[in-house]
């Protein structure tokens, strides 16, 4: 029933918004594909990690976080809420940082044939895997 209810909330909201998850599963994933080759290695995601983290601490703050999203996607207000969730997500662990013991864990949930590599097909199973999460927070 709770589903249902969020459902007929969010919904509307979505289309009101006219968020195309397609598009944002898209440029995530193409902000990670560092060489453009449509695999994602365990290492692509690292440089995008190191490029993020500002103070060069080993972690990603929300601070850096909600800088690289508005480098990189720009300053939606309707994906504000959505990307704080994202950020709750890959947080694995809830310490309120982005490390990577929590990429490692987002990695290997990811890979879903678990070869050492993340496809775009995989990626986007993994994304619509958490999409509500996201969403919904």
């Amino acid at each position: 029933m709770k589903l249902i209810a969020a459902l007929l909330i969010c919904l509307p909201a979505l289309v009101f918004c006219q968020l195309d998850i397609n598009q944002i599963e898209q440029d995530i994933f193409n902000a990670l594909d560092a060489n453009k080759n449509g695999i994602l290695l365990r290492g692509e995601i690292d440089i995008f990690f190191q490029q993020h983290d500002a103070d060069h601490t080993g972690t990603i703050s929300l601070n850096e976080y909600t800088e690289a999203i508005h480098a990189n996607f720009g300053q939606d207000p309707a994906l504000a809420g959505a990307y704080n969730n994202l950020f709750k997500v890959l947080d694995v662990d809830n310490d309120s940082i982005v490390d990577h013991h929590d990429l490692d864990q987002i990695f290997l949930r990811a890979d879903g044939n678990k070869d050492s590599q993340v496809t775009a097909a995989e990626f986007k199973t993994y994304f619509n895997s958490i999409i509500w999460q996201v969403i919904l927070g």
